[in-house]
């Protein structure tokens, strides 16, 4: 599970125990509990909070590049100022790549 995912499980069980304070005056955490008003105020913002963060976060997306020399593909992320460890020339941006040169798609999609 990714940050995001335990942002919204943690949200929404607060949520739902601010709920049930509101609703009951009670909330379930190893048993029954009596809450105060404060407290399920702290539960619901808490709850929303969580919720908001998951949000805001986005999801990692790794860009990859290609060595046109040794034609080796690489994260982008990993790379030192995006030049090739082996070659130490600059990489290409995938889609950049394989419009430079088309051929090698149609040679990756034969095999």
């Amino acid at each position: 599970m990714n940050s995001k995912t335990i942002s919204y499980i943690i949200g929404t069980i607060n949520l739902i125990e601010g709920c049930l304070g509101l609703l009951y005056q009670k909330i379930y955490i190893r048993g029954w509990d009596n809450v105060t008003p404060y407290e399920t105020f702290l539960w619901l913002v808490s709850g929303i909070i969580f919720i908001i963060i998951g949000l805001s976060m986005k999801n990692k997306i790794n860009k990859y590049s290609k060595c046109p020399n040794c034609k080796t593909a690489y994260d982008y992320q990993k790379l030192n100022k995006g030049m090739c460890p082996k070659c130490h020339i600059p990489t290409i941006d995938m889609d950049e790549y394989f419009k430079q040169f088309p051929d090698e798609l149609k040679d990756e999609n034969k095999e």
